[in-house]
């Protein structure tokens, strides 16, 4: 099982700087940005999803009120930003499928998920993070971005995403929030966003914690 664990990383590392390669240092339309990222999605994933297909659980991708909630936020960005643009509509499914729901998958939804089951959640969450930041180093140098600032972003991003999905145990949502993350930065309506998740989320603990109780 930690050989694949190994496996998987390196070589989504591998394509994931391949693929930031040639976007740095070559010009493409829009059109041809959205089949190449298509392409590298599939190269990943496939692979990735075969060797972890026993680790993988369909339950990471159970529907709730609010992931409901979270689509309609999504819904609304897309109408507000995307859909008046012609083509800009690729760049909101490679954000959100190529970036943001492949990265949960790997990172959160098997690296977190696995290391969960040998190490205490903080442990797990520390190491999940440094394993998260670290790929994305190749993309920081190749395009020249500020480190010193792109570094705690990235690291604050992972813990915020590893406590909802350690609170919610579902991919989907941890994905979602992702793609708010990198839509929105740390701006207001992200803060307002994530208070009303996370109080969502602490309250249904609660009540499922009573209802156990009873």
């Amino acid at each position: 099982m930690k050989k694949i664990r190994i496996l998987t990383y390196s070589y989504y590392c591998l394509i994931t700087f391949c693929n930031n390669w040639i976007l740095t240092h070559f010009e493409f339309t829009n059109l041809q940005i959205f089949f190449l990222s298509f392409f590298f999605t599939l190269i990943t994933l496939i692979p990735i999803l075969i060797w972890n297909r026993q680790e993988i659980s369909l339950s990471l991708f159970k529907s709730s009120l609010l992931v409901f909630l979270n689509l309609l936020i999504l819904a609304w960005i897309f109408n507000r930003s995307y859909a008046e643009i012609p083509n800009d509509f690729l760049y909101f499914f490679y954000d959100l499928f190529s970036v943001a729901l492949i990265e949960e998958i790997i990172f959160r939804g098997i690296f977190y998920r696995s290391l969960l089951k040998q190490y205490s959640p903080i442990k797990a969450t520390i190491l999940t993070t440094l394993l998260f930041a670290a790929m994305h180093l190749p993309r920081i140098w190749l395009q020249n971005e500020a480190w010193i600032t792109m570094l705690p972003n990235i690291c604050f991003a992972s813990l915020l995403l590893c406590l909802f999905f350690y609170l919610s145990h579902n991919t989907l949502l941890a994905a979602i929030i992702h793609f708010f993350l990198n839509y929105f930065g740390f701006a207001n309506p992200l803060i307002l966003i994530l208070l009303f998740d996370m109080i969502y989320l602490l309250l249904s603990k609660l009540w499922n914690a009573k209802r156990k109780s009873i």
